[in-house]
């Protein structure tokens, strides 16, 4: 079964329903009994995922905790990112266009001083 991006044998995956409740676990379990390939995860589930997945996951699991967490960094990277860029736009309309073209998008060197 594919969670995440990696595959998950289906024995490993009753284990992490056991591990986690309410719609992640029907969730887990409704893939299991359909005999699914793929299952779909919120960024929600993901988080609850590692939230359960410490850093002494067994063996079994550690691909899975290890995208994971690489998915869990991609996410807060872009979110940094998306927010850099809210901002220098935000500056731009309000006028301090002297400062936000000084720098590039994106860039925390809007509006700093030497």
């Amino acid at each position: 079964m594919n969670l995440a991006g990696a595959t998950v044998r289906t024995e490993h995956v009753q284990f992490l329903a056991a591990m986690v409740d309410g719609e992640l676990e029907a969730k887990l379990n409704r893939a299991i009994t359909n005999n699914n390939k793929i299952v779909a995860l919120s960024s929600a589930d993901r988080t609850h995922l590692l939230d359960v997945l410490s850093e002494t996951t067994p063996g079994a699991l550690l691909e899975l905790r290890t995208v994971l967490v690489k998915q869990h960094n991609d996410a807060l990277k872009r979110e940094a990112h998306d927010a850099r860029l809210r901002r220098d736009q935000d500056r731009i309309r309000r006028g301090d266009n002297a400062a936000a073209l000084d720098a590039p998008l994106g860039s925390d060197a809007v509006g700093t001083q030497s």
